[in-house]
């Protein structure tokens, strides 16, 4: 699995606000008018080519192992025949590769793996790649195990990867939590927290849930929005949030 994992704890007080201005300045935000809620989106869209992973050799192994890999639901939207999952050890491919198969009641997609492995394949590091023919872009997903001979995953339950997790376009994630107890007003289920580099959308979820803020490199700063539906409004912090590859504790105040 993706071995790093950040995190950012953010506490929200606002003072309520009686000027019927578009735009109000405060030296900790800014607000201004927004009638209905804003399309905030990650763009995910990149441009990797479809790559050209060969079937692993079955007389090059001893065993196989299967999993059944349903796709994150974020991710069904984008999923196209150019789909491909596999597995890779040591960069080498060690699965038959798969294509998608739709579930006919639901619609959802599933990728039916078999790993091949030798005994000695102990303290190996399994590496799950996916490229999505929507997006063109290549997700990659490791953690370190033992290849289990004839163990099946994802049959009896779903079996779930956060692949998301494993962008290569944003190889750097912070989790954003928001703390909104301090809000003067009452927080409604259209509301959004958003975070913005510049004005390019990195993240973005319904308030007390936990955000992923994706980023290109360290150190980008990080913007967080507020919209508020009860108020009409976006509120804009100052100060903005370093991302880092350790935990950040981060507070603003209104």
């Amino acid at each position: 699995m993706k071995k790093i994992i950040l995190g950012a704890l953010l506490a929200i007080t606002m003072a309520s606000c009686s000027s019927d201005d578009n735009n109000i300045v405060n030296t900790n935000y800014t607000v201004i008018t927004a009638t209905e809620q804003p399309n905030w989106q990650v763009d995910m869209f990149s441009n990797d080519m479809l790559p050209i992973w060969s079937d692993a050799d079955p007389t090059q192994f001893e065993n196989s192992m299967f999993v059944l890999i349903k796709l994150q639901p974020e991710l069904v939207p984008f999923s196209t025949d150019d789909d491909r999952m596999a597995c890779f050890i040591n960069n080498e491919c060690r699965s038959i590769v798969a294509y998608r198969d739709i579930h006919e009641g639901d619609g959802s997609i599933y990728f039916a793996l078999k790993v091949l492995g030798n005994a000695e394949d102990r303290e190996i590091l399994f590496e799950m790649r996916y490229y999505s023919g929507g997006l063109h872009q290549i997700f990659s997903l490791t953690r370190t195990g033992a290849f289990v001979a004839e163990q099946t995953y994802g049959i009896n339950e779903d079996f779930v990867p956060p692949i998301l997790l494993g962008s290569t376009k944003y190889p750097v994630q912070m989790y954003l939590s928001t703390d909104l107890t301090g809000l003067p007003f009452e927080a409604t289920e259209m509301d959004r927290v958003a975070a913005f580099v510049g004005e390019e959308c990195r993240g973005v979820c319904a308030p007390l849930e936990l955000m992923t803020v994706y980023g290109y490199q360290e150190g980008e700063q990080v913007e967080i929005r507020y919209y508020s539906a009860k108020m009409n409004a976006i509120y804009t912090f100052t100060q903005k949030v370093p991302l880092h590859s350790t935990v950040v504790n981060y507070q603003a105040i209104f």
